[in-house]
């Protein structure tokens, strides 16, 4: 797996599972937390091709309801 991106999510008050649960059934998403601080879930996105990954995000993760905001990471280096 060649690239990774972290996205961040803020998901409105009560859905925080439940996003959860639908970002887990995306292609390429390999780990989906529940965290605190200013965000309600972290994402991490792993593929070789770098445009499928953010076509994942762009047209499929937005599109889940529930979600408020997102911030999108994008790997510039791993240490694998």
């Amino acid at each position: 797996m060649g690239n990774r991106i972290y996205v961040l999510i803020n998901t409105k008050p009560g859905k925080t599972e439940d996003v959860q649960a639908a970002v887990k059934k995306l292609n390429y998403v390999t780990v989906v937390d529940i965290i605190t601080g200013r965000y309600d879930i972290i994402a991490i996105l792993e593929g070789d091709e770098l445009n499928q990954l953010l076509n994942t995000i762009a047209r499929e993760l937005h599109r889940i309801s529930g979600i408020e905001k997102t911030e999108t990471l994008v790997s510039v280096e791993t240490n694998q």
